[in-house]
C-alpha cells in the first residue's frame, strides 16, 4: 500500500453554492468535463449544496445502481475503505463524498457534525438533510492510500460515493465511456483503476439489503410468478404419485364431506 505524495486530506467540505473545487480531473474518451464556475450540475443533475441565506438551498440526486450502471457520466465498482471491500460510485456530478449509514457501522473513527447541513434528494423525491461527517477516511485504490471525508448518507445501492472533493485532488482522469479511471499523481505511475462494465447483468439484491431497505421505509411486494408457457406436467411423470392415481385425482369432485373428529 503507498499513500499518495504531497496530497494533505481536506480540511472541511467545500461550501458554497455546489461549485466543483478546481483543477485536476479532465474527462477523455467520451467523457464528462465537471464545470469550473457558477455551480452548474454535470450531466444535467442538480448537485448537493450547503444551504446560504443569500441562496435557495438545492439537492443532489444520487442514482440507483441500474441506472448509475448503464449511465455514461459515472463509474461504479469496487473498492477498498479501511481495508472492506466497497460498492463506489465516482460521480463527478457530486460536491461532497458519502458513506452509507450501514457500512458507517464498521467504522472506527470519530463522528463530526456539519456547521451547515447538505441537502441530498432521494429517489422518490423526499429531501433528507446530511449533517454528519466521518474526517480523513482511508480509501485504497489498486493499493494506493488516499484520504476523504465521508459524509453519513442513509443509502442502500452503494456503500461509498466519490464526487468532486476526492477527484480533483488525486489529479483523476475520467474515461467513463472505457469505465476507467486513471490517477496521474505526480512522482507516481500513472494508475489506472477499471470500474464495472456499462450494463448491469442482475437486480437482484441480497436479503439483507432488502430488509435494511424495508426498515427505512420502502415498499416490498410479495409476487408470485408462474410462467404460462410452460406444460403442466402430466401426472404420470411424477414419481411415487403416478402409482395411486385413484387417491391423487385429476379432478377433484367437490369439496370433502363435513365429519365429526373427536380429539
Amino acid at each position: 500500500m503507498v499513500p499518495a505524495p504531497g496530497v494533505p486530506p481536506p480540511d472541511q467540505p467545500a461550501r458554497g453554492r455546489g461549485q466543483a473545487p478546481r483543477g485536476g480531473f479532465r474527462g477523455i474518451g467520451g467523457g464528462v468535463q465537471a464545470t469550473r464556475g457558477g455551480g452548474q450540475p454535470v450531466g444535467g443533475r442538480p448537485r448537493d449544496v450547503v444551504q446560504s441565506d443569500r441562496a435557495q438551498p438545492q439537492s443532489y440526486a444520487f442514482l440507483a445502481r441500474p441506472e448509475a450502471e448503464a449511465s455514461d457520466v459515472v463509474i461504479t465498482g469496487t473498492i477498498l475503505v479501511y481495508s472492506r471491500d466497497v460498492s463506489v460510485l465516482f460521480d463527478p456530478g457530486s460536491t461532497y463524498s458519502y458513506v452509507s449509514s450501514y457500512f458507517a457501522t464498521f467504522f472506527v473513527v470519530h463522528r463530526d457534525s456539519l456547521s451547515a447541513p447538505v441537502y441530498v434528494s432521494t429517489l422518490i423525491g423526499n429531501s433528507i438533510i446530511v449533517d454528519r461527517v466521518y474526517r480523513s477516511c482511508v480509501v485504497i485504490i489498486g493499493g494506493l492510500e488516499t484520504r476523504v471525508d465521508l459524509l453519513l448518507l442513509d443509502m442502500a445501492d452503494f456503500d461509498v460515493i466519490l464526487g468532486m472533493d476526492w477527484l480533483p485532488p488525486y489529479h483523476v482522469i475520467f474515461d467513463c465511456h472505457a469505465k476507467t479511471m486513471t490517477l496521474a499523481l505526480s512522482g507516481l505511475p500513472r494508475l489506472e483503476w477499471r470500474g464495472t462494465p456499462g450494463h448491469s447483468t442482475s437486480r437482484v439484491i441480497s436479503y439483507m439489503k432488502g430488509r435494511h431497505m424495508v426498515e427505512k421505509g420502502c415498499l416490498d411486494y410479495l409476487a408470485y410468478v408462474c410462467d404460462s408457457s410452460v406444460e403442466v406436467p402430466s401426472m404420470d411423470s411424477v414419481p411415487v404419485v403416478c402409482e395411486f392415481p385413484e387417491i391423487f385425482l385429476t379432478n377433484l369432485p367437490g369439496m370433502p364431506p363435513d365429519r365429526d373428529i373427536d380429539f
